[in-house]
């Protein structure tokens, strides 16, 4: 192979892996950002609820506020906090309760890719369902 060939399929080489970095960045990138889009709101509040962090830090929770994907949400006592969901589910939170949202999927031209997955840590809740459960075979 001569010099020139050589040079070309070095450089080929060289862009096809600057191409394939790109392309793992962006889709880790993408899958990482699920979790800053909003899939609800807290629709109203009575007392306090808290979104929970690591380490057990709380921020304070207002109504009107973007619920998101992963999320824990707790109220304190004497409270309670409705939570709506972009597809119109409700879950209503009581005193002293904590849930965690593991999975969230609501897509209105694809309801066989819709799911939900709840964690309820403590406490007492009431749940309405909204179209997340309009599918063949809901999750």
């Amino acid at each position: 192979m001569d010099e020139k060939a050589n040079n070309i399929l070095r450089k080929t080489i060289v862009l096809f892996g600057m191409v394939l970095c790109l392309l793992i960045t962006a889709k880790e990138t993408l899958a990482g950002n699920k979790a800053h889009y909003p899939i609800g709101e807290i629709a109203a509040l009575e007392g306090s609820a808290y979104y929970v962090g690591a380490n057990n830090v709380k921020n304070s929770i207002r109504k009107g506020d973007p619920i998101y994907f992963n999320s824990v949400i707790e109220t304190g006592k004497d409270s309670k906090a409705l939570l709506l969901f972009i597809d119109d589910t409700e879950i209503t939170l009581a005193e002293e309760s904590a849930l965690t949202i593991d999975e969230y999927v609501f897509d209105p031209y694809d309801p066989e890719e819709n799911k939900g997955k709840f964690s309820f840590l403590k406490g007492a809740f009431l749940w309405t369902s909204g179209l997340i459960t309009k599918r063949k075979e809901p999750q």
